[in-house]
């Protein structure tokens, strides 16, 4: 198998959050100027007051610039900006530098291997993983996993081939309590999902779910994996598209599959906050309820709890929010707009977020412990195409934007996952340009 790959990692460090500049102080009336102790009538001294970045004017009565002073010294100073606020992570963070710089990137040349990534999933001490789908020259379709550490350096990668000569497109990974799950379609209509191992890679037990015996179940068919999703210290749960319906597979911890049933057309799963059930975004059976959408809670015998009708148009997609709430982000008319519930499921807001002479192709969402939210997809403006990235603030104001052109035909990112500091992990790729897994500052 021949394959090109290009690798390039950059890594750029963080300074500490700006704080005020402090100095000594007495009370002593003898005490001067350049003394290093802040007497009466003086502001600062740091026994030089040369006026410094940092430091205090000549005469003790002001401090010289610093970072968080409202004014941008500079990139001499290290200041790439400066609101003067100390609200991290809305364009300018609390060390006066952009938000959505580049912390890292990896770059996987596709011209003689067509690559594509899929999502990525975040693991312990800052580390995640991106699955995604390499077809070799002459060669079938494999799955790929890379593994990164939390500054972008690669621990490992691991290919993964169907039962020769089947191919395999590995594209969904959840996080596990004591590593991952991967999913994908093998031989273009047999899902397929696998746990890994997150110090060596290796993908085992590999489950192929077969038209034959499931679960107990006969006919447990797909022709196509979906999601996978709902990881809890229960398991977790794939869902595979059929004809008019969707089949529903409940795995445990070791990839023992549990249940298996037949449910409405479904988008999405995650997991309850209180991790004792399932949550759905379904669409009904043959994709029936046109504009509309139910969020259905299954217990982990996959039996309907609960059900809430919705007004949601397709390609939705939802996350919990920090207060237990959830949020549906869905694309209307080129515009981002979002439902914000609560835990009951009442509706707290809509909103739209449109811009002038921009349309933006939704694809993935995901908000971070302050609640703020992060969009991802494909933006269009006249002939040009771009991937994007968007930070709203949790009532939905836009905090910042960065876009990027993945060559010539952008697909634009595919993924998003915030990691615990409110980083932003993307992956995306070009029809001709390859594959990118990425880091953004907050």
């Amino acid at each position: 198998m021949f394959r090109q790959w290009i690798l390039v990692i950059g890594v750029v460090a963080c300074r500490a959050a700006p704080t005020v500049p402090t100095f000594p102080t007495t009370t002593v009336p003898s005490s001067e100027c350049g003394d290093g102790v802040i007497g009466k009538g003086e502001v600062c001294d740091d026994g030089v007051n040369d006026g410094a970045y940092g430091g205090c004017e000549p005469d003790c009565t002001a401090l010289a610039s610093f970072c968080g002073d409202g004014v941008n010294d500079g990139l001499a100073t290290g200041e790439a900006c400066d609101d003067g606020n100390d609200v991290d992570g809305d364009g300018c963070n609390n060390d006066c530098r952009e938000s959505g710089r580049t912390l890292w990137v990896d770059f996987r040349d596709s011209y003689f291997s067509p690559f594509s990534l899929g999502q990525i999933a975040l693991g312990p001490a800052g580390t995640s993983i991106a699955v995604g789908t390499q077809r070799e020259l002459n060669g079938p379709t494999v799955g790929i996993m890379r593994h990164y550490e939390a500054d972008g350096s690669e621990i490992w990668t691991e290919m993964v081939e169907g039962p020769a000569p089947s191919d395999l497109a590995l594209f969904r990974i959840v996080t596990l309590p004591d590593g991952f799950a991967v999913g994908g379609t093998m031989m273009g209509y047999q899902p397929w999902v696998s746990l890994v191992d997150p110090v060596t890679g290796d993908p085992s037990p590999s489950l192929a779910i077969d038209y034959d015996t499931v679960c107990g179940t006969d006919y447990a068919g797909g022709f196509s994996l979906n999601e996978l999703g709902a990881a809890s210290p229960n398991g977790f749960v794939a869902t595979a598209d059929g004809e008019g319906a969707d089949w529903m597979y409940a795995f445990d911890l070791q990839g023992n599959c549990v249940a298996a049933e037949v449910v409405e057309n479904t988008d999405q799963v995650l997991t309850t906050p209180s991790g004792n059930s399932l949550l759905a975004l379904s669409r009904g059976f043959n994709k029936s309820i046109v504009g509309g959408a139910s969020l259905i809670e299954y217990d982990y015998d996959l039996e309907i709890v609960d059900r809430t009708q919705l007004t949601v148009p397709f390609g939705a997609v939802m996350t919990y929010t920090p207060d237990g709430g959830l949020l549906i982000v869905s694309e209307q008319y080129g515009a981002p707009t979002f439902l914000r519930l609560d835990e009951t499921f009442a509706i707290l807001f809509e909103r739209t977020r449109a811009e002038p002479d921009v349309t933006l192709t939704l694809r993935d969402v995901d908000v971070d412990t302050l609640g703020n939210i992060v969009v991802v997809g494909r933006s269009t403006s006249g002939k040009d195409e771009a991937a994007f990235v968007r930070k709203y603030d949790a009532e939905t104001n836009l905090q910042w934007t960065r876009e990027m052109t993945l060559g010539d035909n952008p697909r634009g990112w595919t993924d998003v996952a915030i990691d615990e500091a409110g980083d932003i992990l993307v992956t995306g790729a070009g029809d001709d340009a390859g594959s990118w897994t990425m880091k953004l500052a907050r």
